[in-house]
């Protein structure tokens, strides 16, 4: 079941609950930025994230807020903190980035029929994986977000770091924010499942129960993100940092 590829990217995540549009610019290169933190947007910052090999994901929007989700890897360079994990680009009177976690990629998105109600689950995976998913979701195409923690289950990687994680599955969730989310996980050699459930569409989680089979798929309004060209949302994005 292990067949993730473990890159060196590098971030540290602190989690909190954020308005990505009100949350503070970063000061300087050394400071730690949070889930939720507003990026200042350059040349850098966007060629990096939307070069070969990145992850993105995202939504034209007609009446929506036009977005961009990028999972990429950075450049190594010490003298900037751009270096690397996942970044909404979103447009709205102009364009804004924020973050959602740093040294983290992309392990499951869904998002509504209408593409507005999107939740993202991020896992370190810099030299090996995470003992955690970063939750973000937002109800309106990233005008507001929050972000959560979900923790994965006591037994993994005990009494010793084993690679052991919780594989992304399937979430889904209804329109009052009830939900559950399904991941498995291989100890030794053999593979457990594991349900988590929630109340508010992600940023809090019940304790897992865990089964020898595979749960019932979740029931819910959410989707996985239908593949679109976002060649046009790139090229504006691009020539805004010109």
């Amino acid at each position: 079941m292990k067949n993730s590829v473990f890159v060196g990217i590098a971030f540290a995540a602190v989690l909190n609950t954020a308005d990505v549009f009100s949350a503070d610019m970063p000061k300087g290169t050394d400071e730690n930025l949070s889930c939720g933190s507003v990026l200042p947007i350059n040349k850098k910052l966007v060629t990096l994230a939307t070069a070969d090999g990145s992850e993105l994901a995202g939504a034209r929007g007609a009446r929506n807020n036009p977005y961009i989700i990028s999972s990429f890897h950075g450049n190594g360079e010490d003298d900037s903190w751009v270096l690397g994990g996942t970044v909404v680009f979103v447009k709205n009177n102009g364009w804004k980035a924020f973050l959602v976690s740093e040294e983290e990629t992309v392990e499951g998105i869904r998002v509504s029929g209408d593409d507005r109600r999107v939740t993202i689950f991020t896992m370190h995976t810099a030299g090996g994986p995470g003992a955690s998913y970063t939750v973000v979701t937002t109800p309106n195409s990233f005008e507001t977000l929050a972000c959560g923690t979900l923790e994965f289950p006591k037994e993994l990687n005990h009494p010793a770091y084993n690679d052991e994680y919780l594989l992304f599955t399937d979430f889904n969730s209804d329109e009052s924010g009830k939900g559950r989310l399904i991941g498995q996980a291989s100890i030794g050699e053999k593979d457990y499942w594991y349900s988590y459930n929630t109340e508010d569409f992600g940023l809090h989680w019940s304790n897992p129960i865990r089964s020898d089979s595979k749960p019932t798929s979740p029931s819910g309004v959410l989707r996985e993100p239908t593949k679109v060209n976002l060649k046009v949302l790139l090229d504006d994005l691009k020539s805004s940092v010109r």
